[in-house]
């Protein structure tokens, strides 16, 4: 989206990102966010079981406790 672009100003970036997400159809964010569950679950579940040291599950990095991830 905005890889090997060069903007002017703060306003064209903006508008760059508003045009490609106003250009999203519905499925793009209801997609997004069933993934959302799995991941936390994902995070959840390696928690329980005691493997939260340097997790990465594909670009989610899961942080136990003082972050909550994806927000």
């Amino acid at each position: 989206m905005l890889q090997g672009k060069r903007f002017g100003s703060n306003e064209e970036v903006i508008a760059e990102t508003e045009a490609y997400f106003e250009a999203k159809d519905n499925f793009f964010y209801k997609h997004g966010i069933e993934k959302l569950e799995k991941r936390w679950n994902d995070c959840i579940t390696l928690k329980v079981s005691g493997k939260e040291d340097g997790l990465s599950l594909g670009n989610v990095q899961c942080s136990f406790p003082s972050r909550v991830p994806f927000f």
